[in-house]
């Protein structure tokens, strides 16, 4: 199982997705206004944590 959040640059969670498949889900970003966000993907051995801007 993989979990995929991404906060807010004041660290408030704005999207959380679990997926049960090994495929990465595709994310649906459209709903964030322009500005730097934290993405966090972590699964069952993993987690990675990088910063994404949205340009929108």
């Amino acid at each position: 199982m993989s979990k995929i959040k991404i906060f807010d640059i004041n660290g408030k969670l704005v999207l959380s997705i679990k997926s049960f498949d090994m495929d990465i889900p595709k994310l649906n970003i459209q709903s964030l206004k322009k500005g730097i966000y934290f993405i966090s993907i972590a699964n069952n051995q993993y987690q990675f944590f990088t910063k994404i801007l949205v340009k929108i």
